[in-house]
């Protein structure tokens, strides 16, 4: 059987589709191949990151060249991305500002971790020294390592919460406001 590589894997490019302020958005995050493999998506100018209300806007603006990372890449990734190929993974931005999370909900987790990875690779890329404080703060560092712990090394049977929940929730609503003051431009 051979083998067919799609567009996301071959030029190592993904689509995302957010969920920000109750509406599905889209963007693309991947490894920028001119520089250094680092994980980026699309920002603008103004470090904000970029969010497009279809898939099509999406990729127009990357085919116009108004928005990109690893602009050849990206662009070969566009031409040949094929919508039957749905977004690569769901980013949950709302989840950071809910006043409750249910902490025996795996998946509920698991969507928060998801998302504080989009956001470090977002706070590394912008070099936004407040929010990679936040983002590296230990117990988030402490949930990270219990989600990984559950979902990709399989070594614990439960997602093991021993931090401080409330102190946990306030963080992630701190990271959710620091979305809503500027962080995200919406094409």
């Amino acid at each position: 059987m051979e083998f067919i590589e799609n567009a996301s894997e071959k030029y190592r490019k993904y689509l995302l589709e957010i969920t920000y302020d109750n509406q599905c958005y889209y963007t693309v995050s991947g490894l920028d191949l001119e520089d250094e493999e680092k994980d980026k998506l699309l920002i603008n100018s103004k470090k904000q990151l970029v969010l497009f209300s279809d898939v099509a806007s999406l990729l127009k603006a990357i085919k116009n060249g108004d928005y990109y990372f690893d602009k050849n890449n990206i662009q070969k990734w566009e031409a040949a991305f094929s919508s039957s190929d749905g977004p690569y993974a769901a980013i949950d931005f709302d989840i950071l500002g809910k006043p409750a999370i249910d902490f025996t909900d795996p998946a509920t987790l698991i969507s928060i971790h998801l998302t504080i990875g989009i956001l470090s690779d977002f706070a590394i890329q912008v070099d936004d020294k407040l929010l990679l404080a936040r983002l590296y703060q230990s117990i988030i560092e402490e949930f990270k390592d219990s989600v990984m712990d559950y979902a990709i090394w399989k070594t614990t049977e439960d997602i093991a919460i021993a931090f401080n929940r409330n102190l946990f929730l306030g963080i992630l609503n701190e990271l959710y406001f620091s979305l809503k003051e500027g962080m995200i431009t919406v094409v």
